[in-house]
């Protein structure tokens, strides 16, 4: 699903946006292009994204969006509803049912990112075709900047030849889930664009980072330990920056404190793209 038409361009930009950025489940591949066109909430998924990338590049440049379980905003807030509407006027009810929806959410947040982690190689490959058309720029969004720098990553351990640029805004990766070191000494490290008014990565990727837990309790804890007494290597460099000690990576990359830049402010529809 991944695959490109055949074209003469000679320039590529594979954007791979973030969690929750996959159509809701009416929109079903390309039987449903008539619905896809008409989709009010096209703006809030890898749709937008596509649209919004294209405005922003020559005409012949080819813009692929890359495709991977991220999981549906959409479908994930038609079960948080579904959750709570029935039991609205049950406040006995509520509480554990809301217990039930910050799990759904937490849910969804893991596995994206055992999805978007299985995705490495496959992306790798990818990368090494299309080097081998042209050249090609990668952004990437979150977990998709997460996918996408893994996959530089991975590339980048078996051949330096055709690798392409990539840039990560809001990265959610930390400084174990790289070799930084060796992404520094890359002709092109990437690039990477962080702000420690991202909420997201400082509160919500933590989750994430250790093995699935299954109770209210565990997970409250585990919160109070990955927020409050979280080790600097164990924090996501969309929030932090990368390692200090990766100058190439340093000099490149961009320090949005000063914009305040939220986890959201990224999106299409934000208007920084």
């Amino acid at each position: 699903k991944n695959q490109r038409s055949v074209s003469n361009t000679s320039k590529f930009l594979i954007v791979i946006p973030g969690f929750l950025t996959e159509p809701h489940s009416l929109i079903q591949s390309d039987t449903n292009a008539v619905l896809s066109q008409v989709d009010p909430t096209a703006i809030l998924d890898r749709r937008g994204w596509h649209t919004a990338a294209k405005m922003c590049c020559h005409e012949q440049v080819e813009v692929i969006t890359y495709q991977w379980a991220s999981q549906s905003a959409i479908n994930l807030l038609a079960q948080t509803l579904g959750r709570l509407l029935p039991n609205i006027r049950r406040p006995s009810n509520l509480n554990l049912h809301l217990v039930k929806v910050a799990k759904d959410i937490y849910q969804a947040w893991y596995n994206a990112i055992k999805e978007c982690d299985a995705k490495v190689q496959e992306l790798s490959t990818y990368y090494q075709e299309l080097g081998t058309q042209g050249e090609v720029y990668v952004l990437g969004h979150s977990l998709g900047a997460r996918l996408a720098i893994k996959a530089l990553d991975h590339l980048s351990t078996h051949t330096t030849d055709n690798l392409p640029k990539v840039s990560g805004w809001a990265p959610a990766l930390n400084a174990d889930d790289a070799d930084w070191m060796s992404l520094d000494q890359l002709m092109n490290p990437p690039e990477i664009l962080f702000s420690e008014y991202d909420l997201v990565l400082k509160m919500i990727y933590p989750l994430g980072q250790d093995a699935h837990l299954t109770t209210p309790i565990h997970q409250f804890l585990n919160i109070v330990t990955n927020t409050l007494k979280q080790d600097e290597r164990k924090k996501a460099v969309g929030l932090i920056g990368p390692p200090q000690e990766c100058h190439s990576l340093l000099a490149i990359s961009l320090n949005l404190n000063d914009k305040k830049m939220s986890h959201l402010g990224y999106l299409p529809y934000a208007d920084y793209l």
